[in-house]
């Protein structure tokens, strides 16, 4: 994610869910937020390394776009 500009705030394991786990990054705005994620979920390192083994683990997701704290 680093190498595609994707900055990563914080992850972890869920305090109120034991089968929860959550991914906090921040983009400048919802393009940038689409447009790096399709591309980091793109390429052969994510295919070969990550998509299947991350993916399995998956039964649901959900994405929250939150405002920036100014």
């Amino acid at each position: 994610m680093r190498q595609l500009g994707i900055t990563v705030v914080a992850h972890g394991p869920s305090l109120n869910d034991d089968e929860s786990y959550y991914l906090l990054r921040t983009f400048s705005s919802e393009q940038e937020r689409i447009e790096l994620s399709q591309s980091l979920y793109a390429t052969e390192e994510w295919e070969r390394n990550y998509d299947a083994p991350v993916m399995a683990m998956i039964r649901e997701y959900h994405t929250v776009v939150m405002p920036q704290p100014s």
